[in-house]
């Protein structure tokens, strides 16, 4: 599983779970009531050349062919981490991420680090849209988080 950890304290966002919902990966407990297809989610990844793979956490969710992880890091996109079997356009691909110890992150063609994650309110509490933001913009709701394989301590999960 991958936890989000947001980078203000009291935003709300202290190890919760990335969960998935029609195509969009999603930071809370659970995803929005109006998806029709939901889960929780696990990742496999084997190399820095290979794509993450993403696979339903819930015995009543199967996905009908491979699932990957997708980003759009291209100009100044701000746009939705999605999970699908091929890339919603050609602007977004599945390549180039990192785990730098148990932090997830991206390689730009340049070589550099980057982690440019951010959780936007969903229309319910206790639920954000994952996004890319790969501009640096600053929309006024989005708070900037870090995605890490190791869940937080039970006394410390919101």
């Amino acid at each position: 599983m991958v936890y989000a950890y947001g980078a203000s304290p009291d935003a709300g966002i202290g190890g919760v779970r990335l969960t998935y919902g029609d195509g969009t990966a999603y930071v809370g407990n659970r995803p929005p009531s109006n998806v029709s297809v939901a889960s929780n989610v696990t990742f496999s990844w084997d190399s820095s050349s290979g794509p993450i793979g993403v696979s339903p956490n819930s015995s009543n969710v199967t996905f009908p062919s491979s699932q990957y992880f997708y980003i759009n890091p291209n100009g100044s996109a701000f746009d939705s981490v999605q999970i699908a079997d091929s890339a919603p356009s050609d602007s977004y691909t599945d390549t180039g991420f990192v785990f730098y110890g148990n932090w997830l992150f991206w390689k730009s063609d340049a070589g550099s680090l980057q982690s440019k994650f951010y959780a936007t309110p969903a229309d319910e509490d206790g639920i954000w849209t994952l996004k890319w933001n790969a501009g640096d913009s600053d929309d006024g709701t989005s708070i900037p988080i870090s995605l890490r394989t190791i869940a937080p301590p039970d006394n410390k999960k919101v």
